[in-house]
C-alpha cells in the first residue's frame, strides 16, 4: 500500500473546504452550558445568491494546463501528511511485510526496538534452516494487541476524567475508543457532560519504532437535555524513540451536532513493563468554545 502512488485524478474530487464565521453569542453559564446550546443551535441559512451577466472567456488549453498544475499542488498539499511518512518508512519495505506483523508483549519487552515487531519469511529449503529460522525468530510476539488507559486533567475551573482503548490488528487495522467526563461547578451545583469516540483506524504508515495512523468513527456529547451525535477525522502518531521513552500526537476535525469540533492532544511518557505513566494535554474546540489542559495518565499493555 504505497500511498505515494496515488493516482493524480483524486486531484479533481478534492474541494476546498469552506468556512463560515460566525459571531459568538453571549450565553448564561458556563463553559459546557454554552457548549451545549452551540452543537444544538439551527444552522444560518445561506445568503440568497445573486446572478451575474458576466462572462468568463479564457483560453481553454492554458487554462486546462494551470488547472492540472494547481490540482497536483492542491493534492500533495493536501495529502502530504499521509504521503510523506508513508514514503519514508514503506519506500523499501517489502509489500508482503504487513501480512507478517506481530506485536511485542508490551513496547520494548524482550529487547524489541519499539513495538511493532515482523515475523521473518519461513522460504527454506531444508529443516536445518527452517529450526534455524525459528530459533532467531522474535520473541515474545502477538497477533493482537490490547492497551487500555486512564487519564486525569483540569481546565481552569473544569476537571476531566478519561479513559481509552485500543485494539491494534496486523494489515494495519485498529479499533478505538476513548471517552471523557467533563464537570463543572456552577450556580446549581456541578455541570456535567461525557465527550465519547469511536474509530475505525489505519496505520498507513508504520515500523517497530513509528506508527502513523488515521481513522473515522462518530463521537458523542451526553449532558443534561440528552445525546447529540456527530462524526470526525482523526492522524496521530505513536513515537518509541528508545527504551523506556514513548510519544504520542493526535490531531483530529469533524462535526458535532451543529457544530464544528476539532482538537489536538500530545502525551510523552516512560514505559515500565506492561504500564506507561505519561503527561500531555488535551485540547478541544467545540464551535467557539475551547476546552483543554494539562494531564496525567497510566495505561496498561495486554
Amino acid at each position: 500500500m504505497h500511498f505515494a502512488k496515488f493516482p493524480e485524478r483524486v486531484a479533481a474530487l478534492s474541494l476546498a473546504l469552506l468556512t463560515s464565521a460566525h459571531t459568538p453569542q453571549t450565553l448564561a453559564g458556563g463553559k459546557l452550558d454554552h457548549i451545549g446550546q452551540q452543537v444544538r443551535r439551527d444552522a444560518p441559512s445561506p445568503p440568497p445568491s445573486r446572478g451575474s451577466d458576466t462572462s468568463y472567456r479564457s483560453s481553454p488549453r492554458r487554462h486546462s494546463e494551470l488547472d492540472h498544475a494547481l490540482g497536483q499542488m492542491f493534492a500533495y498539499g493536501v495529502f502530504s501528511p499521509w504521503l510523506i511518512p508513508n514514503y519514508a518508512l514503506e519506500e523499501r519495505r517489502p509489500w508482503q511485510a504487513a501480512y507478517r506483523v506481530r506485536f511485542a508483549d508490551y513496547p520494548y519487552a524482550d529487547e524489541a526496538p519499539g513495538f511493532l515487531r515482523e515475523e521473518p519469511l519461513l522460504n527454506v529449503a531444508s529443516l536445518d534452516d527452517d529450526m534455524m529460522l525459528r530459533e532467531h525468530a522474535p520473541r515474545g510476539t502477538q497477533r493482537v494487541a490490547a492497551r487500555f488507559g486512564a487519564e486525569s486533567g483540569f481546565d481552569g475551573r473544569l476537571t476531566r476524567h478519561g479513559f481509552d482503548a485500543r485494539v491494534q490488528f496486523p494489515m494495519r487495522l485498529e479499533l478505538d475508543t476513548d471517552w471523557s467526563l467533563y464537570r463543572e461547578p456552577d450556580k446549581e451545583g456541578v455541570d456535567s457532560t461525557w465527550f465519547g469516540r469511536e474509530h475505525l483506524s489505519v496505520r498507513f504508515a508504520e515500523s517497530p519504532t513509528l506508527q502513523f495512523r488515521s481513522g473515522f468513527g462518530p463521537q458523542h456529547l451526553r449532558d443534561a437535555l440528552g445525546w447529540v451525535h456527530g462524526f470526525d477525522v482523526t492522524w496521530g502518531l505513536d513515537a518509541f524513540p528508545g527504551r523506556p521513552v514513548f510519544a504520542a500526537f493526535e490531531a483530529s476535525a469533524g462535526l458535532l451536532g451543529k457544530a464544528f469540533a476539532a482538537g489536538l492532544y500530545g502525551r510523552i511518557g516512560l514505559v515500565q513493563g506492561p504500564f506507561e505513566f505519561s503527561a500531555g494535554r488535551h485540547q478541544r474546540w467545540i464551535a467557539h468554545t475551547p476546552l483543554g489542559g494539562p494531564f496525567l495518565a497510566i495505561r496498561f499493555w495486554l
